[in-house]
C-alpha cells in the first residue's frame, strides 16, 4: 500500500505533462479544422469549437478509461497485498499457538518432575508373619488400645518424583470432628515413607467420641497436607482405612484432594 502511494506521487509530474500535451493537441487540431472549414481563407469558430469539444470529450473518455484500468490494477494489487498480510498473520498466529502449547507442555513436565504424591503402603499378603513384621517395620496400619488409650499408625509412601513436605496430618471417623496427629517424618524423598501417628483417650471429650465412631464403623480416614520442596503444588492425600476379616486394618482407597475445597479430583478403586 505504501509503495502504491509512492508510485502515485512520483507519477504526478508525468500526469500533468500528459494533460498539457493532450490539451495542446486538441487546441491545435481544432484551430486547423477551423481554418480548413473556410478553405484556409477565414476561421470558423463554431466548427472549431464543436470539433474541439468532441475531441476533448473523446480524449477525456480515453484518459478516464486508462485511469480506471490503473485504479483497477491498484485495487487488485491492494487486495493481493491484504490477502498476503492475512496469510502471514494466520501463520504468525499458528506459530504463537504452537509456542504456547510447547511452553505449557514444558511447564507440565517441570511440575511433574517436582510433584510429590503420598499414597498408602500396600501390604504383602500371603507371607507368614507379615502382620507382626509390618507392625515392627511400620509398614502396616496399626490400631491398638491399652488402658483406654488408642494409638493409630498409618504409613504413607511418596510415589511422586518430588520431595514431599508434610505440614499436617489428621484422623476422622464417619462424622466430625477430626483429630490432629504427627508425621514420623515431615520431609519425605521420592520412594521413601512416613507414618501418621495418633493417640486418643476415651476420657478425652473430643477423642472419646472419635474412638467410638471408629470402632463401631470399623473404618476411619487419615489425611495429610503437603507441598513440594518449593512450597508449591499443595495437595491433600486422604486414605480410607477399613478393618477387614481377621481384625487387621487396611487402606482400601486413596484420594488426592484439592486443598481449597477438600474435594477429591482423583481416587483409586476400592480394594476390600
Amino acid at each position: 500500500m505504501i509503495h502504491g502511494v509512492r508510485d502515485f506521487v512520483a507519477s504526478i509530474p508525468g500526469v500533468f505533462v500528459a494533460i498539457a500535451l493532450g490539451l495542446a493537441a486538441v487546441v491545435g487540431l481544432s484551430v486547423l479544422v477551423g481554418f480548413a472549414s473556410e478553405g484556409w481563407e477565414g476561421f470558423n469558430w463554431e466548427v472549431a469549437s464543436i470539433f474541439g469539444t468532441a475531441l476533448g470529450t473523446t480524449a477525456l473518455a480515453g484518459f478516464t478509461g486508462a485511469l480506471a484500468q490503473q485504479t483497477s490494477s491498484d485495487v487488485r494489487a491492494t487486495w493481493a497485498l491484504a490477502k498476503t498480510a492475512q496469510e502471514e498473520l494466520a501463520a504468525v498466529r499458528e506459530q504463537a499457538e504452537a509456542s504456547w502449547e510447547a511452553a505449557a507442555a514444558a511447564r507440565l513436565s517441570a511440575e511433574a518432575s517436582t510433584k510429590p504424591v503420598l499414597v498408602g503402603v500396600p501390604p504383602d499378603p500371603g507371607i507368614p508373619g507379615i502382620e507382626e513384621l509390618g507392625r515392627v517395620l511400620g509398614t502396616m496400619v496399626v490400631v491398638a488400645e491399652n488402658e483406654g488409650v488408642v494409638t493409630c499408625s498409618v504409613p504413607m509412601r511418596n510415589v511422586g518424583l518430588g520431595l514431599a513436605i508434610v505440614s499436617a496430618v489428621w484422623l476422622y471417623g464417619p462424622d466430625p470432628p477430626r483429630w490432629n496427629g504427627v508425621a514420623s517424618l515431615t520431609v519425605i524423598p521420592s520412594g521413601e515413607q512416613t507414618t501418621a501417628r495418633f493417640t486418643l483417650s476415651r476420657n478425652d471429650p473430643q477423642g472419646g467420641p472419635i474412638i467410638e465412631q471408629v470402632l463401631q464403623a470399623r473404618s476411619f480416614s487419615v489425611s495429610a497436607l503437603y507441598t513440594n520442596a518449593a512450597g508449591g503444588q499443595e495437595t491433600i492425600t486422604r486414605l480410607d482405612v477399613h478393618q477387614i476379616q481377621g481384625g487387621a486394618w487396611r487402606v482400601t482407597r486413596v484420594h488426592l484432594c484439592d486443598p481449597e475445597t477438600g474435594e477429591a479430583y482423583v481416587s483409586s478403586a476400592p480394594a476390600l
